[in-house]
């Protein structure tokens, strides 16, 4: 490949074909007592699998919402272990308040573990009874909504899901576990949907139907059951009419039992790395030429002799997938004559596109090149003496902006040179009139739906966030939304997940990887208009990264041999 090529081909593989990892063992999450959020406890939940907790969830859920703060970062509604049993839908709505009334962003649910904060609709709950009517248990949605009832639109912000199963009980043919509206930055993590029937009855696991979903990430999921597992259709029911997709990543999804279909998807795109299929029916349905399909890293097992497992009327990209019991892998219906066939035993498919190859230089490689694709590094514990709330060593939280919020900086970063392994912002806004640098013992630092502003005297030209280094080979910044740049300043490694923040650069001391997950660049700050600037040499793996307006999105500097390209 020229240099050129080079540059293209790293922009394209950093934004769509880096997903990893196997599935990550059950999370258990508790917060210090010093760190507020909403427990569904508190308003009448009991969890004993028996009581109706659907009006303790609303109310719980309304009230987080109602709050009010900066770029709608509300409250954390958490659900401590039990069943919870549901009668009727839960929808991120503020109900009959002063401030605020309908479809809210900021909805973070929050579940102690996945398999302990259980989510169960009743057994032939009363609405749920026709496929042809169906009906979510969980529903999000937009704040600007083109319909009040159905929520649609494109500020469904920072929705999150996470650490819990929903199960839609038995005897509910029309139930849809989540139905799922987001935008710009958000996602479902570690997440089970089931239905509780024997033969699996259900709608749909999660829907994605609405106008307009994501750019969102979806990781650490299981669907169990239901008619189809994931939707992605078109919205108005047409195929030709439909909206677009603005992107979905998906990493470590597992289907399972299936009655029509798992993956249903006209005219849209998604980027699936990790799936894992058991399953008769087709795996994956693509029935527009509008779709598109990155699948890299999947096993199907247990097709049906009569059945492929991918439907292809798209554009496809596979890379590393396995097939057992499919009579055809791939059902070539583009035109392309470019099938695949199956058959009882396994089939590995090392690589299939398609269409083209597409080239632009002479010397390009044909499909995707097949780098190792490494895991993103995490950090929790359960020990909270390791946790620091920064409002402890003088920093204070305001719903302000700018000036209108005293300096922050002095208490996040006594917070930060505590010792502590965890620092976390408790939910509101912070400002900064110097760089925050992130150093010493620290692993994470989290904001619990927190914002960071700069002040009007903020050294012009200066990183909001320097990372340093310190003691641990790894520091996650996750859940922040810093409204200013981020310099990585080390040899250690820097991990960004559900995380927001002006253009990322590095120094010629910043060679640690880094590795961005569920990540956006602010439109409004730029660095010569690059929202990422890679000047040293540096490794790179992002998910879901979403750089929005952004005419020269990212900027790489190397050499290859004795002849320097990029920046």
């Amino acid at each position: 490949m020229n240099d050129s090529s080079i540059k293209m081909w790293l922009v394209v593989w950093m934004m769509w074909l880096v997903w990893g990892g196997e599935s990550r063992a059950a999370t258990e999450v508790k917060y210090p007592a010093d760190a507020p959020v909403w427990n569904v406890r508190s308003y009448g939940a009991l969890g004993n699998g028996t009581a109706d907790d659907t009006l303790a969830f609303r109310e719980a859920i309304s009230a987080a919402l109602s709050q009010g703060s900066l770029y709608g970062a509300q409250p954390i509604i958490y659900v401590p272990n039990g069943t919870y049993k549901l009668t009727d839908q839960l929808q991120a709505k503020v109900l009959n308040s002063t401030k605020w009334n309908g479809w809210r962003s900021g909805f973070w649910i929050q579940g102690e573990s996945r398999a302990g904060a259980v989510l169960k609709l009743a057994n032939n709950a009363v609405g749920y009874g026709s496929s042809t009517a169906p009906k979510a248990v969980l529903m999000t949605g937009s704040e600007n909504p083109n319909d009040a009832t159905l929520g649609t639109g494109n500020q469904a912000f920072r929705h999150y899901i996470r650490n819990l199963t929903i199960d839609v009980g038995s005897g509910n043919p029309g139930a849809i576990g989540i139905d799922y509206l987001v935008s710009n930055r958000g996602g479902i993590f570690d997440v089970t949907v089931r239905s509780g029937d024997v033969a699996g009855v259900g709608k749909t696991g999660i829907s994605m139907n609405r106008a307009w979903p994501g750019p969102a990430m979806i990781k650490d999921v299981s669907i169990v059951g239901f008619d189809t597992a994931m939707e992605l259709s078109s919205g108005t029911g047409s195929l030709t009419n439909g909206h677009y997709q603005y992107g979905i990543t998906v990493e470590n999804l597992t289907l399972q039992n299936q009655r029509v279909r798992g993956i249903n998807m006209p005219r849209n795109t998604l980027h699936v790395r990790g799936l894992t299929s058991q399953n008769t029916v087709p795996v994956i349905s693509m029935q527009h030429q509008a779709s598109h399909l990155t699948l890299v890293d999947a096993v199907l097992s247990g097709g049906g002799a009569g059945n492929a497992a991918v439907i292809n009327k798209g554009k496809v990209l596979l890379r590393n997938l396995s097939s057992s019991g499919y009579g055809t892998v791939v059902s070539d219906q583009t035109g392309n004559n470019r099938p695949v066939a199956g058959g009882s035993g396994v089939r590995e498919v090392e690589k299939y596109v398609s269409h083209g190859p597409y080239k632009k230089f002479a010397d390009a490689v044909d499909g995707s090149v097949g780098l190792p694709v490494l895991e993103t590094p995490d950090y929790n514990t359960l020990d909270l003496s390791k946790w620091k709330n920064v409002l402890s060593t003088g920093a204070t939280v305001s719903n302000g902006s700018g000036d209108t919020v005293d300096d922050d900086q002095p208490g996040i970063q006594a917070a930060i040179d505590s010792g502590a392994e965890i620092v976390y912002l408790p939910r509101g806004t912070y400002a900064v009139s110097s760089p925050i640098v992130v150093r010493g013992n620290v692993r994470k630092l989290i904001g619990l739906h927190a914002a960071i502003l700069l002040r009007s005297n903020f050294p012009a030209g200066q990183p909001m966030i320097r990372f340093d280094g310190g003691t641990p080979t790894f520091c996650v910044l996750q859940t922040i939304r810093a409204n200013g740049m981020i310099e990585h300043n080390s040899a250690k490694d820097l991990v960004m997940k559900s995380f927001e923040s002006g253009p990322y650069y590095n120094t010629n001391n910043g060679t640690g990887r880094v590795f961005g997950e569920d990540y956006k660049i602010q439109d409004e700050i730029e660095i010569a208009r690059n929202r990422m600037l890679i000047k040293f040499g540096q490794l790179a793996w992002f998910r879901q990264l979403n750089i929005e307006f952004a005419k020269n999105p990212v900027a790489f500097c190397g050499r290859r041999g004795t002849a320097r390209f990029g920046c």
